[in-house]
Formats: C-alpha cells, sequence, structure tokens
C-alpha cells in the first residue's frame, strides 16, 4: 500500500496477530510433510523393475496426488475464510453490533464488502488480493466440482489447465475445462498459503501504524513486518 491507512484498531487486530504463524504452519508442518511422503512413493515405484506395476500404480499414484493436492488447497481456503469472518466479528462487536450476524453465511462478495465498512478500505486495497481471490475461486471448485466456479476459474486461470496446450490438436477440437484437468502444484499452494501470511502481515503493519505510541519491541516488529512484506512482493 502506498499511502498509511488509517482504521480504528479493534481487539480483533489483537485476536488476528497468530493468523499468518497458523498459515505457514499449515504449509510447513501439514502440505510440504504431505506432498514429500507422496513424492517418496512415486520416486520408490519409479525404481521397481516391474514396468507393468509401475503402469498401473503410477496413475493411481497420479490421481491420488491430485486429491491431496485439492484436499490442501481447500484446507488453505478454509482456513483463510474462517480467519476473515472471525475477524470481521471481533470488529463488527466493537465498532457495529447490528453487523455480527452478517459474517456468519454471507456470501464472499458480502464478506468483501462489510470488510469494507468497518475498515475502511477494500480487500482489493491489499498486495496480494488477486492470489486470495484465486483461493476463493479455487477453494470454491475443490469443493463443489463442476459449477459456474469452475467456468469462472477456466476463463481467468486458463494456466492452471496445461492439457490445453495440446502441440497438435485435432480439426473442431475444443478444450473443456474439468474439475480432473486442473494442475495444483506444490508452488501454487506455496503460493496461496503465502498470499494469506502476507494479508496478516500486511494487516498487522495497519494496525501498529495505528497506534498512539510505540514501545522499542513494537517499532522493531513494524520494521520486520515491513522488510519482509516488501520481500513477498
Amino acid at each position: 500500500m502506498a499511502e498509511a491507512i488509517r482504521w480504528k484498531n479493534c481487539y480483533g487486530d489483537v485476536v488476528s496477530s497468530k493468523n499468518g504463524w497458523m498459515a505457514q504452519s499449515l504449509l510447513d508442518d501439514v502440505i510440504e510433510p504431505g506432498l514429500d511422503a507422496l513424492d517418496a512413493q512415486v520416486s520408490k515405484l519409479e525404481k521397481s523393475e516391474d514396468e507393468a506395476l509401475v503402469i498401473f500404480l503410477k496413475s493411481d499414484l497420479d490421481h491420488l496426488h491430485h486429491a491431496v493436492a485439492m484436499g490442501y488447497c481447500l484446507s488453505i481456503q478454509a482456513l483463510w475464510e474462517r480467519q476473515i469472518r472471525t475477524y470481521l466479528r471481533w470488529c463488527a462487536k466493537e465498532l457495529a453490533p447490528e453487523a455480527m450476524t452478517r459474517t456468519e453465511k454471507s456470501t464472499w462478495g458480502e464478506i468483501e464488502k462489510l470488510f469494507r465498512e468497518l475498515r475502511g478500505i477494500s480487500l482489493s486495497g491489499f498486495a496480494e488480493y488477486p492470489d486470495l481471490q484465486l483461493l476463493h475461486l479455487l477453494g470454491n471448485v475443490c469443493r463443489h466440482g463442476e459449477g459456474a466456479s469452475l467456468r469462472t476459474l477456466w476463463e481467468k486461470h486458463p494456466e492452471l489447465w496445461p492439457g490445453r496446450l495440446a502441440p497438435e490438436p485435432p480439426p473442431g477440437w475444443q478444450f473443456s475445462p474439468t474439475v480432473e484437468g486442473i494442475e495444483i502444484s506444490r508452488g501454487l499452494l506455496r503460493r496461496l498459503a503465502g498470499a494469506v501470511v502476507s494479508f496478516w502481515e500486511e494487516a498487522a503493519c495497519i494496525y501498529m501504524e495505528n497506534l498512539q505510541s510505540y514501545d522499542p519491541g513494537a517499532r522493531a516488529r513494524l520494521d520486520e513486518l515491513k522488510v519482509m512484506r516488501s520481500g513477498r512482493r
């Protein structure tokens, strides 16, 4: 953000101070080890001398890897959505109690509107907003499968379907996106989890910049967060 954001600091800012750490822990302690285990299975299989067995099991492992990657993506999205709804509930409790119920079963568009009302800035003003939008959309596809979200994902992020790049498609061939064709790489999972981490780092910076006074520790932490934010960008 180019300009300092001024909002009324709330208890919600304090409660959310560990949210970025939680997202990073999900990536480091759950997702990465899980993918490492799958990669080890593939590596072990590829060393087998039974080619028929390799072909048979490799297909199963590919399907398993895709299913696991979708599950991890959904976990990141669910964590992020739960965090932002809880954050807004605490902010509403202090700033606009009548809006507390709007954090429960509201659509994502309504959540974005409520964030703007309570914090005076749109979620789109945050550096990681494009990736957070991708996370929300991809999470919906992982949860619901075929439908409007899949079509929107295809229109906005066709790069997630590497299979569309067939070198010599047959005459009249038209690519039809499927859930099974989505490639959710380890790099993409890192990027999406990192977007959640970065959002909460940015929110923490805004909170600290709006403190009336600083102790040396708070000032040092603010400087550290600013370095982390610039590094992620």
